[in-house]
């Protein structure tokens, strides 16, 4: 409440939505004009107010310690320097603000129905790494994939305190194309270890990250 907000990968303005309806003031980008537009008219059908506009994540154009809150969904995994964002990232969030991001998880069971199916009886491994395969499987141009060591390291590059979770959709622990079948399977496993398979095994790195010396 009251929070100036900036959402990095505004998208088709789902989460703008969310957003805009709880901050004081809402900031929008996006590397796309199609997503610029789609949720400019979002607002304007919503009623809602913000700014919304093209930049890239990568160069991101605010002074420094602008923004109370910074998130995004998704999508600076797509950067061809995700390093970039971030550090950009720290330097429009206030010292007493705080990002949240979501990456991809190198060692979810997406990542392994990849490296089985795709990498190694598809023949991928002839051609190319195993880090390309996951570039060309996944949604966007490309997408890269992190261990949670791996980004909580980089995060804690630009930010003194960095608070890593791990989360997932049912699709990634019951990796079937069937959502019935799926949501059959599902009820005969006890929900405690759906949650640990969850927490060790989905798709989603989720990351909180402030510079919060009572925190450290």
């Amino acid at each position: 409440k009251g929070k100036k907000v900036l959402e990095i990968g505004c998208g088709m303005g789902f989460h703008s939505e969310i957003l805009a309806n709880y901050c004081g003031e809402y900031t929008g980008i996006d590397l796309t004009e199609n997503a610029v537009k789609a949720t400019k008219k979002r607002f304007e059908l919503k009623g809602l107010k913000g700014k919304v506009i093209n930049a890239d994540a990568e160069k991101l154009p605010f002074p420094d310690n602008y923004f109370d809150f910074i998130w995004s969904w998704g999508v600076i995994h797509h950067s061809s320097s995700t390093g970039k964002c971030i550090k950009e990232i720290s330097r429009v969030c206030k010292k007493e603000g705080e990002a949240r991001i979501m990456v991809y998880n190198r060692d979810s069971t997406i990542a392994y129905i990849y490296f089985f199916f795709k990498h190694i009886f598809n023949l991928g491994v002839l051609k190319r790494s195993f880090d390309e395969t996951l570039n060309i499987s996944t949604d966007g141009y490309s997408a890269r994939y992190y261990t949670v060591d791996q980004f909580s390291d980089l995060l804690h590059i630009f930010f003194n305190n960095v608070k890593t979770n791990i989360y997932a959709l049912d699709s990634n622990i019951i990796p079937l194309p069937n959502s019935k079948l799926r949501s059959f399977i599902l009820k005969f496993i006890p929900s405690k270890l759906i949650k640990k398979i969850q927490s060790r095994f989905g798709w989603f790195i989720f990351v909180i990250a402030n510079n919060d010396k009572s925190a450290s």
